[in-house]
């Protein structure tokens, strides 16, 4: 974890950056997932091809993998999620928060 602490923009206050390891195909290749995906993009474009050991790394994301922030546009990065914060729902007397926003059901 040490070289992740010091990736530009790391905070020790968001916790450990390593969630979890995996050494599989006798320690040919390892799956390691990191905190959250703006340590994972940074540290995957630092440590592609870096020297360990006398092996060259190959780093990748997983099969299947989906990038959150993919086709939104203009819209990632508004709020976390990458979707735009939602205006608060209007409130009427006696009736709990949100119930305003409600309309009739369908028959």
């Amino acid at each position: 974890p040490a070289p992740l602490q010091a990736v530009p923009g790391f905070d020790p206050s968001k916790g450990a950056p390593v969630i979890n390891v995996d050494v599989a195909g006798e320690g040919k290749f390892a799956f390691v997932e990191l905190r959250d995906e703006d340590l994972a993009s940074t540290a995957m474009t630092l440590f592609q091809d870096m020297d360990l050991l006398g092996r060259r790394l190959h780093i990748g994301r997983p099969r299947g993998y989906v990038d959150p922030n993919a086709g939104l546009g203009g819209l990632a990065g508004m709020v976390p999620g990458g979707l735009p914060a939602a205006p608060p729902l209007p409130t009427v007397p006696g009736l709990p928060p949100g119930m305003a926003a409600m309309g009739p059901m369908a028959a």
